[in-house]
């Protein structure tokens, strides 16, 4: 979900018809014409939850949420596997990510000591150590 979020892939926008805040996930499915929108929930921390939680139950409650987390686990798998082949592509998801923890740092109060910012940093880390490997 983090890499999501670095890559701009998933966003917090106003719902147009329920005028509230959301994090939302636009994508588009092979076969289909037209963009289906996943609200994964009102704030970050409840959508990575969320995700977390549908990731790992046995059954699926909401299809179209488990749809959209499928569609957006799969295309950070592609992009890290991209990112492994092509050293390019490895520096920019780098940079992103870098960026989006230091822009994260600036919007949590306790800065580095908050639990949040912990979380992100070592996700991120993981994701780099992975990369190494």
């Amino acid at each position: 979900f983090l890499l999501a979020r670095a890559s701009g892939w998933v966003s917090v926008v106003k719902n147009q018809q329920t005028l509230r805040q959301e994090v939302r996930f636009e994508y588009e499915t092979p076969w289909t014409i037209g963009k289906k929108a996943a609200n994964f929930g009102p704030d970050w921390d409840i959508a990575a939850d969320r995700f977390v939680q549908d990731a790992t139950a046995p059954k699926t409650i909401d299809a179209g949420f488990r749809e959209a987390r499928v569609v957006l686990t799969e295309r950070c798998a592609a992009l890290r596997a991209e990112a492994k082949r092509d050293a390019n592509k490895w520096n920019a998801l780098f940079e992103s990510l870098r960026h989006y923890l230091d822009t994260s740092l600036e919007s949590y109060p306790a800065r580095t000591d908050d639990p949040r910012y912990i979380r992100d940093r070592e996700a991120i880390n993981r994701i780099v150590e992975s990369h190494n490997a």
